[in-house]
Formats: C-alpha cells, sequence, structure tokens
C-alpha cells in the first residue's frame, strides 16, 4: 500500500543528487511511499516499475542500480528472497504510529544473516548514503574491498554525516578519510583538538591499518604510559609528524 511521505527542500540542493537523470529523481521520491516505515520494500523491479512509473519508458531495475550505485540505496537478500532499503530513510520520513504498530513482514538490512546481493549486470555494488559518485563526474572507486580491519572500504554507515550534508565531503576519497579518521580517533589514547587532527588527517592521508598497528606497541610503551599519558602526543603532531613510522622499541634479552 503507498503511502504518503514527505520531501524536503534540502532534496533538491543537493548537487550531487542532482546529477542522477530525472527519472532517477523521481523513482527514489516513488520509492519512499512503498516503503515500509524502516525504509524498506520487495526488490521486485517490473512490480515497482507498474506501480510506481506507469508512463515512462525505463527499465526499473537499472535505475535501482543507478540509486545503489550513487548511494541512496542499498540491495540485499534474506532467505533466498530480495529487498532494497532507503537509506537514512527514517532521518526525512516521520511514518504515522499506527504504521510502526502495525510493524512490517519485510526484514531489516541490518539483520546479521543477510548479505548485499552480487553485482548486477549494471555493475552495482554496496553504496551507502551520499556516496554519490555518478559516472558523469569521475570514475568509480574499486567496488568492495574488505581492509584489514574487517571494515568494508565504501561504507560510511559509521560516519556521523547528516543526511544530504555534503558540506564537509567532496569525493569519496574525503568519506574514506573521514571514516578512517574515525577509527584512529577511536583507538588513540589522547582525545584533544579533534576539528585540528582531523585536518591533518586529511593532509597527510595515512593508511589507516599502518597507523593502527603501531599504535598497538606504541600504547604499550612506558612513554606513553607514563604519568597517565602525559607524554603521548596530540593527536595532529602525531598525524602530522608521521609517528606510525617510528621504530618499535627493541626487546629486552637476557
Amino acid at each position: 500500500m503507498a503511502r504518503s511521505r514527505n520531501i524536503k527542500p534540502a532534496f533538491f540542493d543537493n548537487e550531487l543528487l542532482g546529477a542522477l537523470p530525472p527519472i532517477d529523481r523521481l523513482a527514489f521520491i516513488a520509492l519512499w511511499t512503498v516503503a515500509d516505515f524502516k525504509g524498506c520494500l520487495e526488490f521486485r523491479p517490473i512490480r515497482l516499475k507498474h506501480k510506481l512509473l506507469p508512463y515512462d519508458d525505463c527499465d526499473f531495475e537499472e535505475i535501482i542500480g543507478h540509486l545503489e550505485r550513487a548511494g541512496f540505496v542499498k540491495t540485499y537478500s534474506y532467505e533466498d528472497n530480495k529487498y532494497i532499503k532507503v537509506l537514512n530513510f527514517t532521518a526525512h520520513q516521520n511514518p504515522h504510529i499506527k504504521e510502526r504498530s502495525a510493524g512490517s513482514k519485510i526484514p531489516d538490512l541490518d539483520i546479521k544473516a543477510s548479505s548485499v546481493l552480487a553485482p548486477s549486470k549494471n555493475g552495482t555494488s554496496h553504496a551507502d548514503s551520499l556516496l554519490l559518485i555518478p559516472d558523469t563526474l569521475k570514475p568509480h572507486p574499486e567496488p568492495l574491498k574488505e581492509r584489514g580491519d574487517g571494515l568494508i572500504i565504501g561504507s560510511i554507515d559509521d560516519l556521523d554525516i547528516q543526511p544530504f550534508d555534503m558540506s564537509n565531503v567532496t569525493s569519496i576519497e574525503d568519506l574514506m578519510l573521514n571514516q578512517d579518521f574515525e577509527s584512529f580517533w577511536t583507538n588513540y589514547p589522547k582525545r584533544t583538538k579533534k576539528e585540528d587532527a582531523i585536518q591533518a588527517w586529511m593532509k597527510i592521508k595515512p593508511d589507516l591499518n599502518i597507523v593502527l598497528q603501531a599504535l598497538k606497541w606504541q600504547k604499550e610503551t612506558k612513554e606513553w604510559q607514563r604519568e597517565n599519558g602525559q607524554y603521548v602526543p596530540g593527536a595532529k603532531n602525531y598525524i602530522l609528524d608521521r609517528r606510525w613510522t617510528d621504530e618499535p622499541p627493541e626487546p629486552i634479552l637476557f
């Protein structure tokens, strides 16, 4: 059953969203009306085409591929059924209380057993909110790649960035660097002057895995543990001085 949904003026101001074809933007809005209160719906392109865009000559599966690659939806599977998740849906919509209380039979993307669908014929792959890199602007980065810490490159689910707010992000590289910085910040023992630190991180562009490996032994050194961490360098200086390149102390042999 279709439902009334809200659309905010910021939707039309988003330049990256505006890079998508008009039919894709219209389909994106139309998806909201058939998604449940979580932003989830069945992935049935033919049915969606007839229900949402009956008067347009278009391939709805291809449109979903564009939206997924752009980062506004995500396809996933659960128990041999396929679904679509409108990302950040609850940040923009306020479903009626009766809709919430009635529940939904559609499983959410957060279910651990679910898995992202394999890339389709359109080349779509895992993408998250604001990851909008249209082919007309620049080449899309590598598809999914798992890092050493198990995090999937290309995801910004862990970032504290409001949907459609691109003020601090201009590219996929910035998104990944922001995400890497948050992982560094969580692991760094002296978290002060975050804004200065993130600016240094964006400038130096460190390899997160190398930094985290160095921090493992650096946090165990007597220097860093002395006097409640008084001698731990500030995060900004740590980054600008590239302290992850320091050599670990030689073990004492008896």
